[in-house]
């Protein structure tokens, strides 16, 4: 049987990689979008960026979740929805949800 710890260490290994390939596949969709309208060099700088934010936010994010009791399954569902998303968009949506809250105009 596996301890705790263990399937806790290995669910944060899986998110952490299906983090990386949410973060390429997210920059990957915009590279395509944005190569409709002008061409564009694919950059892997940029790829890798993307990858490794990715990964870093599925891992904050499932921690986060398994903090608040949520099921692993979710944690690791939501986790890979968040990393997709990446941290632009989370923080963009954050910023916009705290001027609403503190009543600044954006």
């Amino acid at each position: 049987m596996i301890k705790h710890t263990d399937l806790i260490n290995t669910l944060i290994a899986c998110v952490g990689g299906l983090g990386l390939i949410a973060g390429l596949l997210r920059y990957v969709d915009d590279w395509r979008e944005k190569r409709k309208e002008k061409p564009i060099e694919f950059s892997v700088l940029e790829a890798m960026w993307e990858a490794l934010s990715g990964g870093v936010t599925a891992i904050g994010v499932f921690w986060i979740l398994q903090g608040n009791g949520v099921n692993e399954l979710a944690a690791v569902g939501i986790s890979f929805m968040a990393a997709y998303l990446g941290v632009r968009i989370i923080a963009y949506y954050v910023k916009k949800f705290l001027d609403n809250r503190l009543g600044a105009k954006s």
